[in-house]
């Protein structure tokens, strides 16, 4: 019996300890991923405002955002602003946000490429083509939902266009415009079209939210449903007037309230930029 405890013990010390390195590993992924993704002061030099709510399911993520210049003609003014869900969460999440984090702004550096829906285009054929299989096998389906938009500083035109995820802009008088996506995400798709590229004129004020489905598709409430994308706007729309630091507390705070106890369904990722 001696003996026998003594190898449970020993048994027990070799998973906690392969247990830990794992777990050091994902959070040292961790820091790799954030570290792709611009900060505080990064954003704010290329935008008025903005807060990002960012809550992996899993320490990593399947959800990124970027905010970057936008090269095309070489005009300093285009800044490009995107949020992105890859296929799953935790680690495979992780390695497919990474490279199409990668491949994003890439495609934001190529002066060849000027359009919101040219980009797309872009980064589809690239990771369509990352996951093509031979014949004798099943093509992946692996890719992202995103939604990318170009605002230009100065004459605060907006681009816009998107894989299978809305965006949305609020303005002063709490009118909210849809950003429509294409009904297609970004990797191979059995009929492709080309993504469209959709054109507004913003006003001082206006607010741009990006997010990821995890948000709306989280569980909870009395009866232990999903917040849904009609409450998520409700709520959006209730908190417009506080400073955009404020909006960030004020959703996380209603997200934890929701939960009740219930185990985070998905990745979380929502941007709110000022204009």
């Amino acid at each position: 019996m001696i003996s026998l405890n003594k190898e449970l013990s020993r048994e027990l010390q070799l998973v906690t300890e392969k247990k830990k390195q794992i777990v050091d590993s994902i959070n040292y992924a961790q820091r790799l991923q954030m570290a792709m993704m611009p900060g505080l002061e990064e954003i704010n030099s290329f935008v008025k405002d903005h807060f990002v709510l960012n809550m992996p399911k899993s320490i990593v993520s399947g959800d990124f955002y970027l905010v970057d210049r936008f090269a095309t003609n070489g005009y300093n003014r285009l800044t490009a602003i995107a949020l992105a869900d890859c296929t799953g969460h935790g680690v495979p999440g992780a390695m497919m946000s990474t490279l199409s984090c990668g491949m994003l702004k890439n495609a934001f550096a190529d002066k060849s490429i000027s359009t919101a829906g040219e980009v797309l285009d872009h980064i589809s054929d690239k990771i369509s083509n990352v996951f093509k299989m031979d014949s004798s096998m099943k093509r992946m389906s692996d890719g992202m939902d995103i939604s990318l938009c170009i605002l230009d500083s100065e004459s605060k035109i907006l681009q816009y266009s998107g894989a299978n995820q809305k965006g949305i802009v609020l303005r002063k008088d709490k009118t909210i415009i849809e950003l429509m996506p294409n009904k297609q995400h970004i990797g191979y798709n059995e009929n492709n079209i080309p993504f469209t590229t959709h054109m507004m004129q913003l006003q001082q004020g206006d607010t741009i939210y990006l997010f990821s489905d995890g948000f709306k598709d989280q569980f909870g409430g009395e009866s232990g449903k999903k917040i849904q994308y009609k409450n998520f706007l409700a709520k959006i729309i209730e908190i417009s007037n506080q400073e955009l630091s404020e909006q960030k507390i004020l959703l996380e705070n209603f997200l934890n309230h929701w939960k009740k106890g219930i185990s985070q369904t998905d990745d979380i990722l929502v941007l709110g930029v000022s204009v």
